[in-house]
């Protein structure tokens, strides 16, 4: 499709395809037409049905990638508010955490981390990313930090883990040394 009528047209046929929604709004975008792209995307919100959550998931994303692009940080923090409101919260959160990533304002990103793990303590995953912003950035010091205080909040099982995906990172971002001992180490207590 090359137009709008000839996108409202495959829509008709298929109004429930996030993906066709997204390739409208993609077009848009093409032609430099950011304020019909967004209002695009909301439409495509309005249409479809509630209980189809992956399709409408991928319009919210693409709205906020969108808004990360072509808005400020007012209306993106302002749309993540409504995001999350609409989705699963934590996927809002770490969606965003790779947008700020990308752009790398990473103070943003730990303030997300922040506030993630003051609502998800027990989530290894979360504090395991937040460690690898920190090894991103080559800052160990930091990303040991991070471990130290998930260590405090873990659960037994959950803190074996927390160690092996530290080690994993340590692995990744060439302190194999460290990450050699770290295992080394959970293997004499957990043989």
């Amino acid at each position: 499709p090359q137009s709008d009528a000839e996108y409202e047209k495959l829509l008709l046929s298929n109004p429930y395809s996030s993906h066709l929604w997204l390739r409208y709004a993609s077009w848009l975008l093409s032609i430099t037409e950011v304020t019909k792209a967004k209002a695009v995307l909301r439409k495509a919100l309005k249409s479809i049905p509630s209980h189809m959550e992956e399709e409408r998931n991928n319009i919210w994303l693409a709205l906020m990638n969108l808004e990360s692009e072509y808005g400020d940080e007012d209306s993106l923090e302002t749309l993540y508010k409504e995001v999350k409101q609409n989705m699963e919260p934590k996927k809002v959160s770490m969606h965003l955490i790779s947008i700020y990533e990308t752009k790398k304002q990473y103070a943003n990103a730990v303030n997300i981390y922040k506030q993630l793990v003051k609502e998800n303590k027990e989530d290894v995953d979360i504090w395991s990313g937040w460690c690898e912003l920190f090894f991103k950035q080559d800052q160990m010091k930091e990303a040991g930090e991070i471990l130290k205080r998930s260590l405090t909040v873990l659960n037994k099982n959950e803190k074996t883990m927390m160690l092996k995906n530290y080690a994993v990172l340590l692995y990744r971002y060439h302190h194999i040394d460290e990450g050699r001992t770290v295992f080394e180490d959970l293997l004499s207590k957990l043989p």
